[in-house]
């Protein structure tokens, strides 16, 4: 310390000293150039044929005392059959849900006891059952293994058990628009190709256990059945511990034969915008086919992927960093047995969505028309050159690299040869497979959003094509917002206050609670409908000021809070036949809303009353447009009364109108007392597995509380307003 003390004083000679220390540091601290390029760590491996027919790969590695074991069969997702996709799925699931000698409980506790993995997943091309286990344990876990897959007894009540599983996980996926983005763009891009046909509500409640058993016996073949081993084991124990465990395993039924019909030739650029009303940003997807996963050009491919879409590639830097229009942009591949894909994928607001999308189709023709510069390609080579032995050190690891290049049908060395072949790339060879594979005349470009607010910007960048989200196509005259069908008139309400409870797949998650109070106004009679959702930390506060002689909004408002904190909200006005305001998003971000509305628009909260209002009877068709007032978007909501039911709920049994409500955000089943007023017991939102119901009891003239607003029921909750 004091040599340190003494350095930094002031004075000529130590200004000096500290210059030659600095540079002798600098000198000092200027990295190594970088070693030889060495072999891949990678063990050896040997094959052996079980007496049945199966293949078995080992892959000796002794650094941990565990064993991996993979199990393949063809037979995956492309292979279901036609209106029934999910068959794979559900079949790979139910593998370990029951034997003919033990119970899903009795397989999951013998794992468990075990301290192994015993699980099954179905992929696009083929189906994979993975046992992890200690070697000490690795004899009890073959056994096990070999129970689930020799003497599947596959339980009709565990089927219909992960059938519900499946279907309340689709029909929430199917909510969210970067999922409908994913879906749309898949069926744009492989068309009636196996790997374009997706899994539906629709198709997985058609999977019954004869389509199980049928795609287990055609599937589940031996000869057909690849082993995979990695780990704590020498190639002749493990054969010899298959051949006891799996040697009687035979195959029965007729094997699937896969026909690959070639994808619908691709010419675009083509929007196809997918109108999601309401949406604040749109979600944009660009895709483009890949060749088959045996290909040669994979491994350029690969690394032309990572410059333009990588963690830090060009459309990151380009469109997060210099433009600041999405919070990231990335691009990714998938490398299968038949023709492949490539996809880029950002979020951004509606503002800015046809400059971003401009911005990267320029990207992609750059990468095709421009040399990549040496330093930019050397430094993600040597990023994937440094990482690949991250991705081949545990016997998992190394087993599913194995098992995915044999399937892929990929040269025997691919692993050892990876990063020599990596080193090796010049930039024309980035440059010719992008110009090959990345060209922009070539790509799908799937946009998920307002199709109001984003039809026209995204039409100065190439060809609209409107959809629904079922897929329908959809004419701009469509998408116009007309006036309503009914005039309302609410002055005969009188002030109350209800409760309902709202469920998720069955469990309460929290109360709604709604009021309708007289105002105080300078101009004309007033009243207020106030909303507070409840549901564990989250808070959402709702207010409406409308007039209730031609039930006219004059004001909105909404307040979102989580934890107390405030995350959102909004600030609306209705005059002059237009709406406008701010609205203010969870990011931050606050957007102006300004707009013209048509006559008889409603906002959200008043939906519900609009129906109590309504005179109804069975084949009663009523439309009108509604504002949301948590996001200022425009759309129509129908009406259709269709039937008489009987419903209970907790404020009790009634007769009840049964009523559709739909908009281009989906559909509702909606139960309305049928004696009037139309008092809403319960709102049931297609897709989701979301139910409200009224608790409040009912007085006997059909008023809740202290008031006829019990109709409040929620309508704008579940419609996504």
């Amino acid at each position: 310390m004091s040599f340190l003390r003494r350095l930094f004083r002031t004075g000529p000679a130590s200004v000096l000293c500290i210059g030659f220390l600095s540079a002798g540091l600098t000198a000092q601290t200027e990295p190594p150039p970088p070693l030889p390029l060495g072999p891949t760590p990678f063990p050896s491996h040997e094959e052996r044929i079980l007496s049945n027919g199966a293949r078995v790969i080992v892959v000796t590695h002794t650094e941990v005392p565990y064993v991996t074991v993979n199990l393949v069969v063809p037979g995956g997702k492309a292979a279901d059959p036609p209106g029934q996709s999910g068959v794979a799925e559900l079949t790979a699931g139910l593998l370990t849900k029951g034997s003919a000698t033990r119970s899903a409980m009795e397989i999951a506790g013998a794992v468990d006891h075990l301290g192994a993995v015993l699980e099954a997943a179905a992929t696009p091309d083929w189906t994979n059952l993975t046992l992890g286990v200690l070697r000490s344990g690795l004899d009890v876990g073959l056994e096990l293994m070999s129970d689930v897959v020799m003497n599947p007894s596959f339980p009709r009540e565990e089927l219909e058990l992960l059938r519900d599983q499946k279907l309340a996980q689709l029909r929430i996926q199917l909510g969210q628009p970067q999922v409908q983005a994913d879906r749309f763009l898949t069926r744009e891009l492989f068309g009636e190709h196996p790997y374009g046909v997706l899994e539906t509500p629709e198709t997985v409640e058609r999977v019954d256990r004869s389509a199980v058993v049928e795609h287990y016996r055609a599937s589940y073949r031996p000869e057909r059945a690849l082993f995979v081993v990695a780990g704590d084991v020498t190639a002749d124990e493990i054969s010899a511990a298959l051949e006891e465990h799996f040697g009687a395993w035979v195959g029965t039924g007729l094997a699937p034969v896969l026909e690959y019909p070639p994808p619908t030739a691709l010419s675009g650029p083509e929007i196809v915008l997918v109108h999601k009303p309401g949406s604040v940003q749109a979600v944009i997807r660009l895709g483009a086919l890949l060749p088959r996963g045996a290909h040669q050009a994979w491994t350029t491919l690969q690394v032309a992927n990572e410059v333009l879409g990588g963690g830090s590639g060009r459309l990151f830097q380009v469109l997060r960093e210099e433009k600041g229009w999405t919070y990231g942009a990335y691009s990714g591949s998938s490398r299968r047995v038949d023709v492949g894909g490539f996809t880029v994928g950002l979020e951004v607001r509606n503002q800015v969505a046809d400059s971003a999308l401009a911005e990267l189709l320029n990207q992609l023709e750059l990468m095709g028309s421009e040399s990549v510069s040496t330093d930019e390609l050397e430094g993600v080579k040597d990023f994937l050159i440094g990482s690949f032995p991250l991705r081949i050190e545990t016997p998992q690891q190394i087993a599913d690299q194995v098992t995915t290049n044999i399937l892929l049908g990929v040269p025997a060395d691919a692993i050892e040869t990876y990063r020599s072949r990596v080193a090796g790339l010049e930039p024309e060879d980035i440059q010719r497979v992008s110009r090959a594979y990345f060209d922009p005349g070539r790509a799908v470009v799937v946009v998920v959003g307002d199709a109001l607010e984003l039809r026209a910007a995204l039409a100065r960048v190439a060809p609209v094509r409107i959809l629904d989200l079922e897929g329908n196509p959809v004419s701009s005259g469509e998408l116009e917002i007309v006036a309503s069908s009914v005039v309302l008139d609410a002055s005969i309400l009188t002030p109350g206050r209800w409760t309902y409870r709202l469920s998720v797949q069955g469990q309460v998650i929290g109360e709604i609670t709604r009021e309708v109070a007289e105002a105080e106004t300078e101009a004309a009679p007033a009243m207020t409908i106030r909303s507070l959702l409840s549901a564990g930390g989250q808070m959402v506060e709702k207010e409406v000021l409308f007039e209730p002689v031609g039930f006219t909004p004059l004001t909105a408002s909404v307040r979102m809070t989580v934890g107390g904190r405030e995350v959102g909200g909004s600030e609306l006005r209705f005059q002059g036949g237009r709406v406008t305001g701010v609205v203010r998003h969870p990011t931050g971000e606050e957007q102006s809303i300004d707009r013209r509305v048509p006559p008889g628009t409603l906002v959200g909260e008043m939906q519900g009353l609009a129906v109590w209002l309504a005179d109804l009877e069975v084949g009663t068709d009523l439309s009108f447009p509604v504002v949301s007032s948590e996001t200022g978007a425009l759309a129509t909501v129908t009406i259709r009364v269709l039937s008489i039911t009987e419903v209970s709920i907790p404020a009790g049994t009634f007769d009840a109108y049964e009523i559709e409500a739909s908009s281009p955000l989906g559909s509702q089943r909606i139960l309305a007392r049928v004696e009037a007023p139309h008092v809403i017991l319960r709102v049931e939102s297609a897709g989701q597995p979301i139910v409200v119901e009224l608790t409040s009891p009912l007085c006997p003239s059909g008023y809740g509380g202290t008031g006829p607003s019990a109709s409040l029921a929620l309508l704008d909750v579940a419609l996504g307003y």
